[in-house]
């Protein structure tokens, strides 16, 4: 079985994303995958977070085939991390 955080891996460079870390943590009994790209966090969230929203969508499709595992999980995605203005 393949790790959630290689299939968010993947599927995002096969969306032509480069990706430079997945990150696992739970909070408040959730797992919570964050993303952090090379690229501008608004392409990967997407306009009212449509592109985020939906490759959460595809992971979980993709982990309950391969698990029964996926009800607690969310995608989150972030560009490298910046200082507060």
């Amino acid at each position: 079985m393949e790790s959630t955080e290689s299939i968010i891996s993947e599927l995002l460079k096969a969306c032509g994303f480069s990706v430079s870390k997945v990150a696992q943590s739970a909070v408040a009994g959730q797992t919570i995958f964050s993303i952090e790209t090379h690229e501008d966090s608004s392409v990967l969230v997407g306009q009212r977070g449509d592109v985020i929203h939906a490759i959460d969508y595809i992971v979980k499709k993709i982990v309950e085939q391969q698990t029964a595992l996926a009800a607690g999980l969310l995608v989150d995605g972030t560009a490298n991390p910046r200082p507060p203005l």
